[in-house]
């Protein structure tokens, strides 16, 4: 569960950025 999160906000990070 905890990669998952972590893969979400490397997701979002990618998003934004």
């Amino acid at each position: 569960m905890v990669l998952w999160f972590i893969v979400m906000l490397l997701g979002l990070v990618l998003v934004v950025f």
